[in-house]
């Protein structure tokens, strides 16, 4: 009927024109990573695409782990949901998704269209035994029209896509860490945040003001691209 300028494409699932993208994971049962969270981050923000975070099962955990999650991604400016089984949030959902295209992606999220839309019906999948992580049990991209003129595209995980197909160089890996303001405070324009002298990154990374644990997320994920990019 008609053809749409694209403003932005995803690889996995092969979709364009999304308006935001909506991670789901846990940090109970199963336990996740931030490494892992940070790679759906840094997908996401390579692909200049707004996030929503989604953190499920939000009555296991207790108020130490909450407000050290709070301390990491609050300040990052990423909106964040608190969900339960015992918490109605489908009016927060309809606000979120209001006349837009997203994509939701991550461990739970089954269970969170289900609950949102009971004529989903979509299978979801226990927790491996072996690894006690969620299991990837989405196949395919679907799409769900959620309420009029709002959609919501169910899509398979991507925690072992090669970064390769996705990031052209180190410096997107770095642009992807926000809170790095893209290396300009640093007094050299290409700073890596590693070795180099006057890094800023380094300094509030030395100070606290910048997490740890995204500090390494960020050496990790470029040693990795690294690695990759060689073979």
């Amino acid at each position: 009927v008609e053809v749409f300028e694209r403003k932005n494409e995803i690889l996995r699932p092969p979709v364009v024109n999304v308006d935001q993208a909506i991670i789901v994971f846990s940090l109970k049962d199963p336990e996740i990573s931030y490494k892992i969270i940070d790679r759906y981050i840094m997908y996401y923000e390579v692909m200049k695409i707004p996030i929503i975070l989604c953190l499920n099962k939000c009555d296991l955990i207790d108020k130490e782990t909450e407000i050290n999650f709070r301390n990491i991604y609050d300040k990052l400016g990423y909106k964040i949901i608190f969900n339960s089984i015992s918490l109605d949030n489908r009016k927060l959902f309809e606000e979120i998704c209001k006349d837009k295209i997203s994509v939701i992606t991550g461990v739970g999220k089954s269970t969170i269209l289900n609950f949102l839309n009971p004529d989903y019906n979509i299978w979801v999948g226990d927790i491996s035994n072996k690894t006690k992580r969620g299991k990837h049990t989405t196949r395919a991209a679907t799409l769900y029209e959620f309420f009029d003129n709002s959609f919501i595209i169910d899509t398979a995980g991507f925690t072992s896509l090669d970064l390769t197909k996705f990031i052209d160089s180190e410096v997107q890996i770095r642009d992807a860490f926000v809170e790095f303001e893209f290396g300009t405070k640093c007094k050299f324009s290409d700073c890596k945040h590693i070795n180099e002298p006057d890094c800023y990154v380094k300094d509030k990374l030395e100070s606290g003001d910048i997490s740890k644990s995204r500090y390494d997320s960020y050496i990790f994920y470029l040693n990795e691209y690294l690695k990759n990019r060689r073979y």
